[in-house]
């Protein structure tokens, strides 16, 4: 295959006859060949990162868990972007968690039935924002310190963004990544009502805060490029509990 290209608008017949007369026409306005270079990928080609976490209950004993180095970065912005896959209809239930020993709610994305973000123990929360029809969906959030300004999607989607949350905060490195449960204490004191019920994806994390047409890359593959600050393959041999790790993933770009 050769010369994928698409453009968002109807061809008439000469413009056709042009493409054809040359292998290297010009490329789509949409979408264009080169953008495929990379990206190829299907489930009988072995791939490191081609697997999904399955959290099957909804129990303490079951989460992912990642310490962050202290010689890393401390972080004054960031992007975390994910997919999940969730039919659990009762209260809350934690995506992301990361607490230090001053901090249990540093950075914390949960509740996939009324989604609330907290950075440095202040909480927004998205009223009416959930992610809980048992269908995968593509989420991210960004942060920045210098105004405050944060942003939430949710397969490209803005759901929610304002300025003046946690400004001039700095995120310390050192702590505890937590995926599945809230860390109410640094590196414990989770609670079943908190706990993710559903199957997770890709978790990447970036130490700047993405555009929205960053965001959309992501969201068109579901192999897009490895956070620069903590990576889906870190996560892997963290699990706890009955968590199942399920290869190769589910998960399609929508």
């Amino acid at each position: 295959m050769f010369g994928v290209n698409m453009w968002d608008y109807e061809m008439l017949g000469d413009e056709i006859a042009q493409l054809s007369s040359s292998c290297f026409g010009p490329d789509g306005n949409y979408l264009k060949w080169s953008d495929f270079k990379g990206a190829f990928f299907n489930s009988t080609v072995p791939h490191e990162d081609n697997f999904q976490f399955n959290f099957p209950n909804k129990v303490v004993d079951d989460y992912v868990r990642l310490d962050v180095s202290s010689s890393a970065s401390d972080v004054t912005a960031f992007t975390v972007c994910m997919w999940i896959k969730v039919g659990d209809q009762s209260d809350d239930g934690t995506l992301f968690s990361y607490a230090t020993e001053d901090q249990d709610n540093e950075l914390l994305i949960t509740d996939y039935s009324r989604f609330k973000i907290l950075i440095g123990g202040s909480k927004v929360t998205l009223d009416g924002v959930t992610a809980n029809d048992d269908e995968w969906h593509h989420i991210c959030t960004t942060w920045e310190n210098g105004e405050g300004s944060w942003h939430f999607y949710i397969d490209t989607e803005l759901k929610g963004s304002g300025s003046d949350f946690e400004t001039g905060h700095v995120i310390s490195s050192g702590g505890i990544v937590i995926l599945g449960q809230d860390q109410d204490e640094y590196g414990g004191g989770f609670e079943s009502d908190q706990s993710f019920n559903g199957k997770m994806f890709g978790v990447n994390m970036w130490d700047y805060e993405m555009s929205e047409d960053e965001i959309v890359q992501l969201f068109s593959r579901c192999f897009g490029p490895e956070g620069n600050y903590l990576k889906w393959g870190d996560f892997k041999g963290g699990e706890e509990g009955d968590v199942e790790v399920e290869a190769p993933t589910t998960c399609l770009p929508l």
